[in-house]
């Protein structure tokens, strides 16, 4: 068998459709991450332009990045570099390669044919849903009603590998953590959903 399959170019977003699935909300998420599929990164995002940073608005969204890859395998850009908020980038998903044609051609090492071997989930929640701390940030105060006060530290002492390793927390609320490694059914009992 040859290390790599050769796809043509009008199939490009239906294969790429597989390796990368993206959910919009939790609900839409619940019934269709697999359990085996685990918490391998976290980031953020603004859906503006216009926001003031330490303004937790409706704009602000937290994305988690589920894999069902094993974490020691499961890699991204930089990720073995600290500060990972100014490092970091996504997990990288099941190698697709690109002909100046438009052809694609999957890599069979990544690959079962045109199935990717593992795949990435994605799934953004808003941060006034989570009311959460980040690793590059540290709790000042926690409320009685639960909110929390942090600051940011401008420069974490955290590399992805390092947090996916255990060393801290994806995200801390009270005296909740979720870790790398926990499924979606983790994220669902860290915010009071069950």
């Amino acid at each position: 068998m040859s290390d790599i399959l050769r796809i043509p170019k009008n199939r490009k977003d239906e294969i790429l459709k597989k390796s990368i699935i993206s959910f919009k909300s939790i609900q839409q998420a619940k019934d269709n991450i697999p359990d085996n599929a685990i918490l391998c990164y976290v980031d953020s995002i603004y859906e503006s332009e216009e926001h003031d940073q330490d303004d937790n608005s409706s704009d602000y969204k937290v994305i988690l990045y589920y894999t069902t890859n094993s974490l020691d395998k499961q890699w991204g850009d930089d990720w073995n570099d600290s500060p990972y908020e100014h490092n970091a980038g996504t997990p990288y998903s099941a190698s697709i390669h690109y002909y100046s044609n438009g052809d694609i051609v999957l890599d069979q090492r990544e690959w079962n044919i045109e199935e990717p071997k593992f795949i990435i989930y994605t799934v953004e929640i808003m941060y006034s849903e989570l009311k959460t701390v980040f690793p590059n940030e540290y709790i000042l105060f926690i409320y009685d009603n639960g909110d929390i006060e942090s600051s940011d530290l401008f420069n974490s002492p955290y590399s992805v590998s390092s947090i996916n390793n255990g060393a801290i927390p994806w995200l801390r609320k009270q005296f909740k953590s979720l870790y790398a490694g926990t499924n979606f059914n983790d994220l669902i009992e860290f915010i009071g959903k069950g």
